[in-house]
């Protein structure tokens, strides 16, 4: 009796464990489906992209436009942003206030170029970003998004977003030193050149505040004449806030 309860048990579990690797690849099937939609998306530019930005002068911004702008994500049945005509002029700040849900991250990923309107347009210095390949267009922005996205890399590769002879570690240094990381940084056990997270070698974990202050840097160190903060600062304390904000001048 007791090998028989054995048996039953054992096959049991195998067959618990046999379903769950199952489901684990199933999702990572579903997963590699989505990279590849992506991998294989076409730009949507086609021969309509005949327009390039020009580069902006150090420290002048583009003016940019939202002109009957509506947007409505897939499967909804109401749209999250609905017929908007706003306008950020060259050198302004601009702070969205609104409840959640209201529509502010939707429209900072419609400015960053990841999402297209159903209707309306969005210029640039009165050219459509549309007709603006992307490449060309990215440069003109800098963006830092509620949940930054590090690599397992080191510091200094994450924060200049390249290696080698391409990387200022100059800049590197006094990005981090405005965002308020760059003690921190030292105190580690290689400095700029720590790796974060296990990658193969010694790594370390950073907190969500950390994570934070380095997207941030990245930010700095890319000197966009445009700069697009989504909450970049939702894990950080007040003082800090204040801090990181009042570098962005």
């Amino acid at each position: 009796f007791t090998f028989s309860v054995g048996i039953v048990a054992g096959f049991t579990t195998w067959l618990t464990e046999m379903i769950k690797n199952f489901s684990y690849l199933r999702l990572a099937s579903v997963q590699m489906g989505y990279m590849r939609y992506y991998l294989e998306m076409d730009d949507g530019y086609g021969e309509e992209v005949s327009q390039s930005v020009q580069s902006q002068p150090s420290g002048q911004a583009p003016t940019i436009e939202f002109q009957d702008v509506t947007f409505t994500y897939p499967e909804s049945d109401r749209p999250t942003i609905e017929h908007l005509d706003l306008t950020i002029h060259a050198g302004e700040k601009v702070a969205l206030v609104g409840l959640n849900g209201a529509g502010k991250s939707t429209l900072v990923k419609l400015l960053a170029g990841l999402y297209r309107p159903d209707s309306g347009e969005i210029l640039l210095d009165g050219r459509p970003i549309s007709s603006i390949p992307h490449e060309e267009y990215f440069a003109q922005i800098g963006t830092v998004f509620q949940e930054p996205f590090l690599l397992a890399s080191t510091i200094e590769e994450n924060v200049a977003c390249c290696n080698g002879e391409q990387m200022d570690h100059r800049r590197v240094q006094q990005s981090l030193e405005r965002a308020g990381l760059w003690e921190r940084v030292q105190a580690m056990p290689k400095g700029l050149r720590t790796v974060l997270y296990q990658s193969g070698e010694s790594g370390v974990e950073i907190s969500g505040g950390e994570a934070q202050k380095i997207a941030i840097a990245r930010a700095l160190y890319k000197d966009a004449p445009f700069v697009i903060l989504d909450e970049p600062t939702s894990a950080l304390d007040p003082i800090s806030e204040y801090e990181i904000y009042s570098r962005f001048v």
